[in-house]
């Protein structure tokens, strides 16, 4: 299991078969979201500057990458203090 920091907040966690994210409500740690795709999560590896910096060779001006589209995706709904209560999903039916 990988897992993928945004600060203080859980981003994702993936797995060889998975990958799940979670959206928050701007700058706190309300969970919105939660959304899956089945694929593990594609991290560029962090590249060897033996020779000094070559912008030509720096992969990450150099990717056409596309963004995965989610399988499955849930809501939570949470009291007004911010703790999920429940969770639905795209139809609205309880989970």
């Amino acid at each position: 299991m990988q897992y993928g920091w945004d600060g203080d907040t859980l981003a994702y966690e993936s797995t060889n078969l998975y990958t799940k994210h979670y959206i928050y409500e701007s700058g706190s740690f309300v969970p919105l979201i939660q959304a899956t795709y089945r694929q593990q999560i594609n991290q560029h590896q962090t590249p060897v500057w033996e020779h000094g910096y070559d912008y030509d060779k720096n992969p990450l001006w150099h990717t056409e990458q596309k963004a995965n589209p989610f399988d499955r995706v849930w809501f939570y709904h949470c009291d007004h203090l911010g703790t999920p209560q429940e969770m639905s999903d795209q139809t609205g039916a309880i989970v």
